[in-house]
């Protein structure tokens, strides 16, 4: 929509005449709470990270999809990384390191690192794996909040996800929707990570 420019000076004090003062008053009062709250400024940042973000994401989930068999002969397996797991534990210190495994099992740091959610891997994972692993990882954000390493599988492995789901996982991607907006509520605000999880699980998986 094309906003024509306003025939009169416009201030937060104007009574709007028609549609378009009042979107030139509308965006003055933005820029206005911007500057005066900085409160206001940081989550506007925030807000606008994360639909840039989630628009990336629609174009990369749909690229995975109709292209996989495509991308799977420029990224081969690599057979050496699909060793049996044989729990949650095998399956956090392969994917985030022992470090953050530590972290959320107690179990002793070892130096070992964990894997990118690079090609290579997630275009060979069955549907299966694929909500194991998104239940394991709401499992660990309830655990320790939200690491750069699991936002970042999380991203892969949502984009892996086809739909629809059974009941009994879309509870799951409910029950992790609703968890990521208790977390910001209470916990912390302007958590970049958690809401941008937030918004894809908003606007690509759950219902509203």
């Amino acid at each position: 929509m094309v906003v024509e420019a306003p025939r009169r000076h416009i201030d937060l004090d104007t009574i709007p005449s028609d549609g378009y003062e009042y979107i030139h008053k509308t965006r003055l009062a933005e820029d206005y709470d911007l500057e005066k709250n900085p409160l206001v400024s940081k989550m506007k940042a925030l807000e606008l990270v994360a639909k840039e973000k989630a628009q990336d994401f629609i174009l990369f989930a749909t690229k995975l999809q109709t292209k996989k068999s495509i991308l799977q002969q420029k990224f081969p397996r690599n057979s050496e990384d699909f060793f049996p797991k044989s729990d949650e534990v095998e399956w956090c210190q392969f994917l985030l390191g022992s470090k953050l495994c530590s972290k959320i099992y107690r179990t002793r740091d070892t130096g070992v690192q964990g894997h990118l959610p690079l090609l290579n891997l997630i275009l060979y994972f069955s549907q299966d794996e694929i909500q194991m692993l998104i239940e394991y990882m709401y499992q660990w954000f309830l655990e320790i909040g939200m690491e750069e390493s699991m936002s970042m599988w999380l991203y892969a492995l949502f984009a892996c996800l086809e739909k629809p789901v059974d009941d009994n996982f879309q509870q799951v991607l409910e029950n992790f929707h609703f968890e990521c907006k208790r977390y910001l509520k209470f916990d912390y605000k302007y958590d970049v990570r958690v809401y941008f999880i937030l918004v894809l699980l908003f606007q690509n998986f759950c219902a509203h």
